[in-house]
């Protein structure tokens, strides 16, 4: 895997530890294209994924993309 999508992995990995989430053990692959929704973040730590790799990749996600289906896939589509 690229090291842009190992950073993602581990954001989100991070990001539903905090919330306790269920999901943490989801492989890899699921992970990438499970909707964010499904995740079991709130909404803060939603917001501070999209956030963290926005600023990490230098790239801009409008919220009005961010729907029921957004995954970590489609960040790593606007690298």
């Amino acid at each position: 895997m690229s090291e842009q999508t190992n950073f993602l992995i581990a954001l989100a990995r991070k990001k539903m530890r905090e919330c306790e989430s269920e999901h943490v053990i989801m492989e890899d692959s699921a992970l990438l294209t499970t909707p964010i929704e499904n995740l079991g973040l709130d909404s803060l730590r939603t917001l501070e994924l999209i956030m963290e790799a926005e600023q990490e990749f230098s790239i801009e996600i409008d919220e009005d993309d961010v729907d029921r289906d957004f995954a970590l896939s489609n960040i790593l589509e606007r690298i």
